[in-house]
């Protein structure tokens, strides 16, 4: 594919996002499972206790930094549809994708009034702008979304931006190194500090907006005062997430680096369609191998990543 059909394509998928949103982060039980049964899970009691504690979650502020980053899953149907397209492109060709759909954070208005009563809707609002850091934070896109965070003008969807980014934060803390939070913390001071810059002589102004074309026109000033309160919360999880970093590294059998590494595999076959059966090998060759005591069971863990490798290649090569 070439490059300028790919830049095309991704516009439209994210000008769709922008109207109807599909980023979500969903309990792991249901968020591993295809739309028949996830919505099972989510009326099942479990499920119903599982989004009920995620609606706490996110009525916190600053947002709590879970330890445990398996209790609930990123999923978006328009994230998938943007990893295809990554994936159609030649290796030296992806970057550019990435730093293509990054370019939406710095192009007005990157919102739209809100066709659904979806979570993360603001103020009758919603936007592309939650996936579009969620693909580049996955995809090699990190470096390029912290940069144009520190140097983007504010603007009204910066809101549902720095929503998203909490809620990555809160749920899934790895998706960022010890390092790279130092520097997130800075860019989005930064930003902070240019919603401020653009509050004075603009008091804050209660959450009813004007029609789209007036608020387009130039800054609301309840945007750019929600801007410092989500960025304040924000530079405070950073601060969390690096200490539970320096916690994994000190603490006997955790290393969060590997557990990274692993749950990517895990994502990238789930989304390729490979079956249950090959995760499952995969997990328990990793439970024999934290808990190994013998050699016995070191050689246990290295069948079931034979069995793994073997299995992979039958699936792939039909």
């Amino acid at each position: 594919m070439e490059l300028g059909e790919a830049f095309d394509k991704a516009n439209q998928i994210l000008d769709e996002e922008r109207s109807f949103p599909t980023v979500d982060y969903l309990p792991a039980e249901a968020a591993n499972k295809g739309d028949h049964l996830a919505v099972q899970f989510l009326t099942s009691v479990a499920g119903a206790l599982a989004q009920t504690q995620l609606q706490r979650y996110r009525e916190e502020r600053p947002r709590q930094v879970l330890e445990n980053r398996r209790l609930y899953r990123f999923r978006s149907s328009n994230y998938n549809l943007l990893h295809a397209l990554l994936s159609r492109l030649k290796d030296s060709a992806r970057p550019a994708l990435v730093q293509h759909v990054l370019s939406r954070i710095h192009t007005p208005p990157a919102c739209a009034s809100a066709q659904t009563t979806h979570h993360s809707a603001w103020c009758g609002l919603t936007s592309e702008l939650p996936l579009v850091i969620e693909f580049a934070a996955r995809n090699g896109g990190k470096e390029g979304l912290m940069r144009l965070l520190g140097e983007v003008d504010p603007i009204l969807a910066h809101v549902l931006l720095l929503r998203q980014l909490e809620e990555m934060i809160s749920l899934d803390f790895a998706l960022f190194t010890s390092e790279e939070y130092t520097r997130l913390s800075w860019t989005v001071q930064f930003l902070t500090q240019s919603a401020q810059r653009k509050l004075k002589g603009h008091p804050p102004q209660p959450a009813v907006f004007k029609p789209l074309s007036q608020i387009f026109a130039g800054p609301a000033a309840s945007a750019m005062q929600e801007i410092v309160v989500i960025g304040g919360a924000i530079q405070q999880q950073c601060r969390k997430a690096r200490y539970l970093y320096v916690k994994g590294e000190l603490e006997e059998g955790l290393n969060l680096e590997v557990n990274q590494d692993k749950d990517t595999v895990e994502s990238y076959l789930r989304g390729c369609g490979f079956s249950d059966a090959l995760v499952a090998a995969l997990n328990e060759a990793e439970r024999l191998y934290q808990g190994a005591a013998t050699a016995f069971e070191l050689k246990a863990c290295m069948g079931h990543i034979r069995s793994f490798l073997e299995n992979l290649h039958k699936e792939v090569m039909p």
